[in-house]
């Protein structure tokens, strides 16, 4: 369903905005080579219907999109098999309000970054939904967002490989987040901080969506102990700052993401030196002569988005690594599981983009190349290794998964119709592959993680789209 949402996104932004009401209905075909899927039970060839409505305007905004597929990536019956061998999603579906420069948003809509790149690292390039609330203001110098997130409620524990930790963790706690970002304009050029804090036991938490402080510190004032308002729970907070310019016919822009910095490097040099969990991004665009050109690059260290201990407050959509579904062991995908940075921890990518108008056609190509080592984003210390050893690491293994990936969207309306023609191909070798760890680690963490292997492959897709809108 990824590639689902991916072009019905696609889809959305073509349609210009009008103050009408639009039904949808949508069909799609994919065809998928085994290589290019985590999921290995998943169907090569699928189908899906999309439908719903839409009702755009400057004031306010209403979507749903509701799609049926018969992709199986998680192969058990949906609704004890009532629909047969398809299951149902809700692709799209929420409400905006705009008042003059304050914007509200609420439901299950697309989780964007302040920065637009396929490697945006607070929230993922690849365009995922999520359930929201949002309030964003944007004036003449001032900008500001404050987006909560929901992670996980009232979860089926027992789908995933662990339950409980030995310091009392549980897997199936609720979780949220809440996603926040200030800065300043100057002219094209904007500069500011961006905060994410991750909190398990509640999947709404007001003290930090009600609250504009940066999450570091509302985390460590809320829980110091002794005072009248100290609470439990466990936080995590990310923080990071980004900076982009448009310049008209050009733009560029930088981001930082800080997870954990090790400052003992500074202050006590013999001492214990914890990982650097960081992520960069970096990338800039051209309306040259032959075409929209861009560049993209980024880079995660090691252990970057994951928790620490025996904690389940990475930041990821879901707690595991993994689900029992149908009688498989499925791996949830990365691009679905990571809420930032699309790639996760332990890698480097590096995109060539270039989009044009031919023949009436809308055409999106891109060129990528990853380089990926093992990903834990739900056990923090992959295979039982010691944190206080370890160091900042990145790409430092013998094995390492290696990935090239040419891609092509081209769409062209037809009346009330457009068409969506989608293909991609490329090559993997060492194939990242989900490992159960041998050491379930000292805090009783058993969810298995990623790591390279000695399977390699093509990879390739192709897909053709036909959306139908009928506007009141």
């Amino acid at each position: 369903m990824r590639k689902t949402a991916f072009l019905v996104s696609i889809v959305m932004l073509a349609a210009a905005p009008s103050p009408a009401i639009d039904f949808i209905a949508e069909s799609g075909l994919m065809l998928t080579t085994e290589a290019s899927k985590a999921t290995p039970p998943a169907n090569p060839f699928w189908l899906d219907v999309v439908g719903g409505l839409e009702h755009r305007s400057d004031e306010f905004s209403v979507i749903w999109l509701l799609a049926v597929s018969t992709e199986g990536r998680y192969p058990a019956p949906f609704l004890g098999g009532y629909y047969g061998g398809s299951a149902a999603e809700i692709v799209e579906a929420g409400m905006s309000v705009r008042l003059g420069p304050l914007d509200l948003a609420f439901g299950h809509l697309p989780n964007r970054d302040v920065i637009e790149s396929p490697y945006s690292l607070f929230a993922s390039g690849a365009d995922r939904r999520a359930l929201i609330g949002e309030i964003s203001y944007s004036g003449e110098r001032f900008f500001f967002m404050n987006r909560w997130i929901g992670l996980n409620a009232n979860l089926d524990g027992g789908i995933y490989e662990s339950e409980v930790t030995t310091d009392g963790a549980r897997l199936d706690s609720d979780r949220g987040a809440v996603l926040k970002y200030y800065g300043l304009k100057f002219g094209g050029l904007r500069v500011g901080f961006e905060d994410v804090s991750v909190y398990t036991g509640a999947y709404f938490d007001p003290l930090f969506f009600m609250n504009p402080a940066p999450g570091f510190f509302v985390q460590y004032v809320s829980t110091a102990s002794g005072r009248p308002w100290s609470r439990l729970g466990n936080q995590n907070s990310i923080l990071g700052f980004f900076a982009d310019y448009d310049g008209g016919e050009w733009s560029a822009y930088g981001q930082v993401l800080v997870d954990d910095f090790n400052m003992n490097r500074f202050l006590d040099p013999s001492g214990v030196q914890n990982p650097d969990k960081v992520a960069l991004s970096l990338g800039g665009t051209w309306d040259s002569p032959w075409g929209f050109l861009g560049l993209h690059a980024a880079a995660a260290t090691k252990y970057t988005f994951s928790s620490v201990g025996g904690e389940f407050y990475s930041y990821t959509y879901y707690p595991g690594s993994a689900v029992y579904s149908g009688g498989y062991y499925v791996g949830i995908p990365l691009e679905e599981q990571m809420v930032g940075y699309v790639h996760g921890e332990n890698s480097l990518a590096l995109m060539a983009t270039w989009a044009a108008e031919i023949a009436g056609f809308a055409l999106d190509t891109g060129l990528e190349f990853t380089l990926s080592g093992a990903k834990s984003p739900a056990n923090p210390w992959h295979d039982g290794e010691d944190w206080s050893e370890t160091g900042t690491r990145w790409l430092d293994s013998a094995l390492l998964e290696k990935r090239i990936l040419a891609s092509l969207d081209g769409s062209r309306a037809f009346g009330d119709f457009l068409v969506t023609l989608s293909c991609s191909f490329g090559y993997v070798a060492n194939r990242l592959a989900l490992t159960v760890p041998a050491d379930a680690n000292s805090d009783g963490n058993q969810e298995p993680f990623w790591q390279p292997s000695t399977d390699s492959g093509l990879l390739g897709e192709f897909g053709l789209r036909v959306r139908y809108s009928l506007a009141f």
